[in-house]
């Protein structure tokens, strides 16, 4: 037979030590009280050495019912973007209590054109990898598209500023079509072949010659792509710089609900989302903390307690 020793404390009606309970009942199961005897009245209740006061809601012969002394409080982290115009979500440490207040969710922007949204989890880190749209490659047009045209392309998604390709006229008999580079200006030169009297060669000036001597020339291969459906057409004068334009880095189009699907279908991680406003996300600046869990309190086996 277990026998706690109890303290008496002045107008305490009733005391003893728990055998159980929850964040709203305390079992003493060796009471054998009248129901609701002490009902309204208040209970004391000391766990781990804090005194916890509640008004008795009812009772049975041997448990206390009465308000929670703590319930447990999921932590949670929010992601905001709708002031930029976009999406938010929160998501929620689940189980609920303080273990998650050292948690953090960051969010960080896939690599390339067309990446997915995505998400893991690792040793209290939840990163979400932002998706991305396909994003645009540089590109200009030498000539008459149908006619004589040549189109330069990027081979890599994104910006490439000050890139620029120009026909020149090559000068001298019977000079073969030639391809240059100028670091100091980013420029590509196309040098016009010349015949026996020094005249543009059309023989030589195709656009297919064009686009092969291009694509042969290692400096420009090694960002662009020469290609042209006009083959039989032919340069014979020369063209100002053409600017290669128009790139652009893929941007983040992972929305809200990319996010809540990616988080929830990481394997036992312990967390439930909420897509609060629709819209792209955003790359967060800093870790965000988790925060606002709360362990639930209850009464501990002997914890004291007294009816007063």
């Amino acid at each position: 037979m277990n026998l706690w020793n109890v303290k008496v404390i002045e107008n305490s009606i009733l005391s003893g030590r728990a055998s159980g309970g929850t964040t709203t009942t305390l079992v003493d199961d060796k009471k054998n009280m009248s129901t609701d005897l002490f009902k309204d009245k208040l209970i004391k209740i000391i766990v781990e050495g804090i005194e916890y006061v509640r008004k008795i809601t009812s009772h049975t012969v041997d448990t206390f019912t009465f308000d929670a002394l703590v319930s447990a409080v999921s932590a949670k982290a929010v992601i905001d973007n709708t002031t930029a115009g976009g999406g938010k979500v929160t998501i929620t440490a689940d189980p609920a209590g303080v273990y998650a207040n050292d948690y953090k969710v960051v969010t960080i922007k896939g690599e390339g054109a067309n990446a997915d949204t995505e998400a893991s989890f690792d040793e209290g880190v939840l990163t979400i990898t932002l998706g991305t749209g396909a994003g645009a490659k540089a590109t200009a047009t030498i000539g008459t598209v149908g006619t004589n045209g040549i189109v330069i392309l990027a081979k890599e998604v994104g910006e490439l500023e000050g890139y620029s390709v120009e026909i020149t006229q090559n000068s001298g008999e019977d000079v073969p079509l030639s391809t240059g580079y100028s670091e100091e200006l980013d420029k590509f030169v196309i040098g016009l072949g010349t015949d026996a009297s020094g005249d543009p060669d059309d023989s030589k000036n195709t656009v297919a010659n064009i686009v092969n001597a291009l694509n042969d020339n290692v400096y420009f291969n090694a960002l662009f792509i020469a290609a042209s459906t006009d083959g039989s057409g032919v340069h014979n004068t020369p063209i100002a710089a053409v600017d290669i334009e128009g790139g652009a880095e893929p941007a983040i189009d992972g929305t809200a609900a990319e996010v809540e699907t990616a988080i929830e279908a990481i394997t036992g991680a312990p967390f439930t989302v909420a897509e609060d406003s629709a819209g792209v996300m955003a790359v967060t600046e800093a870790p965000i903390d988790f925060s606002g869990g709360v362990d639930e309190v209850k009464p501990a086996i002997k914890s004291e307690y007294f009816v007063i």
